[in-house]
């Protein structure tokens, strides 16, 4: 099927993280893509892995650092990173300006993990919140793990 470009279907932004949603289960989508702004010096997620998605970074603007598998890589402007399912993987951005890139999974829903994670951060005074218990099993319900590889 061939389908024209169409906007953005949903923009989020709290603390300085800007994320456009280009496509994934509310879009009729078999991926999911969004756009990424990472704030100058941002921490990025925890180490963290995928039971069914690969996932995939582009970079757009700024640099990255990653570390996957236990190994750390930079990516700079059009870089590009690829991290198989069952593999631990984080990111950061290290710099003092901010970084944009494109990620994408290789599973629809992960659009919704980004919607729920930005509405409780904007309920909560400071972040990481002091109890993970939430994010723990939202990160779940999105193929998104923490701990040893199972």
């Amino acid at each position: 099927m061939f389908m024209t470009a169409s906007p953005a279907r949903h923009k989020l932004s709290h603390m300085g993280v800007e994320i456009t949603i280009l496509a994934g289960a509310a879009t009729a989508s078999d991926y999911t893509l969004i756009e990424y702004v990472a704030p100058p010096l941002f921490p990025g997620p925890q180490l963290h892995w995928h039971l069914r998605s690969t996932e995939w970074f582009y970079i757009m603007e700024g640099e990255i650092t990653f570390e996957v598998d236990g190994k750390q890589l930079t990516a700079a402007a059009a870089g590009f990173v690829e991290v198989p399912a069952r593999t631990p993987h984080r990111w950061w951005n290290a710099q003092p300006q901010r970084a944009r890139m494109l990620i994408g999974f290789t599973q629809p829903s992960l659009d919704g993990y980004f919607e729920e994670l930005f509405d409780y951060a904007k309920k909560l005074s400071a972040w990481p919140p002091t109890n993970p218990i939430f994010i723990t099993a939202l990160a779940e319900r999105y193929d998104t793990f923490t701990g040893p590889v199972r």
